[in-house]
């Protein structure tokens, strides 16, 4: 997405989706069902800025995929269920206070620069949901990932007087492809069988009896 005049008309917001097709090897894998699941943000206010966090599944219910998709939502990301199915934009739809969003500057400027342009945990809980899908369930290939950034503005004043606050709100898409009869996935020993001497260089920090 990007603003053509963000600081005379932030409210004008381009957005595009670019689709890139590749031949399928086996009829199998073209047929396969896919899985959308998309994370993202949603500022409701600038005064402090504050946001939403929601999660979105579309795509057909593969192996009770949903039912895994709910647990691991629920459990480790504090999400509860608001919406989705029949008549709705998506099969099913989740709020959550699981992200994460701060300042790139310690007194940021909203009215040009937007705030919330810092860091943020939705990389890392795109990565948590890829591994869930690929090595624990096992049975999902991640086919393609996208994030993007959007300006939310606010409006203040009135008359001659009214200009715009912006937040940034983040936004993460990720495609899966259903694999039958999942695959290996490495996994490292459950055992180590003793060193038989002690270790040539300890760290400083470990205990004498470790050092043995």
């Amino acid at each position: 997405s990007m603003q053509p005049d963000p600081h005379n008309n932030p409210r004008n917001i381009l957005r595009e989706q670019q689709v890139k097709f590749t031949r399928a090897k086996t009829a199998e894998k073209a047929a396969a069902p896919l899985l959308l699941v998309q994370l993202r943000t949603l500022p409701f206010t600038d005064s402090p800025p504050q946001w939403e966090g929601i999660i979105e599944v579309h795509g057909k219910d593969t192996n009770g995929i949903y039912d895994s998709l709910h647990t691991f939502f629920t459990e480790h990301m504090r999400a509860e269920v608001r919406g989705g199915g029949e008549g709705h934009y998506c099969q099913k739809e989740y709020t959550t206070n699981a992200f994460r969003l701060k300042e790139c500057e310690a007194c940021p400027n909203g009215k040009y620069a937007g705030f919330l342009n810092g860091e943020s945990n939705i990389g890392k809980w795109t990565m948590r949901l890829c591994d869930f899908m690929v090595d624990h369930v096992g049975e999902w290939d991640l086919v393609v990932c996208n994030s993007d950034n959007l300006s939310n503005s606010f409006r203040h004043g009135s008359g001659d007087n009214k200009y715009d606050m912006s937040v940034t709100a983040r936004e993460m898409q990720l495609v899966f492809r259903h694999k039958p009869g999942g695959r290996a996935v490495f996994m490292a020993e459950a055992t180590v069988a003793p060193l038989g001497r002690p270790p040539l260089q300890p760290p400083k920090y470990w205990s004498p009896e470790a050092q043995q």
